[in-house]
């Protein structure tokens, strides 16, 4: 977890502690139906198409992976973490998609 990262750690403002009902929710589910059955909604990303700074907190954590995975936990809320042996470790919290940012339809 990065607990360091001025807006993206799960811990600032206890913003992981408003998260526990989704994450809870999650914990009911495969990762089949989670990634497959959620409309995109949850999905592994590559590294390679995280922003930068992302990039390189990744590498200045020491966390050496190909991609990370997604999950939506509110319109522009979501949770990045490694999955490994079916848990996820949670690394950021990003409030505003500033990590993997997307453009959006019709702009």
């Amino acid at each position: 977890m990065d607990k360091n990262h001025e807006r993206w750690s799960p811990l600032v403002n206890g913003l992981l502690l408003d998260q526990v009902e989704h994450l809870h929710d999650f914990e009911k589910r495969t990762w089949r139906m989670l990634l497959n059955d959620s409309s995109k909604q949850n999905h592994l990303v590559s590294v390679q198409k995280l922003c930068k700074e992302a990039q390189e907190r990744l590498n200045s954590l020491k966390i050496y992976t190909d991609e990370i995975v997604q999950l939506r936990v509110g319109s522009t809320k979501r949770i990045f973490g490694i999955v490994e042996d079916g848990v996820v470790s949670i690394i950021w919290f990003d409030l505003n998609h500033e990590i993997y940012p997307v453009a959006k339809p019709h702009t």
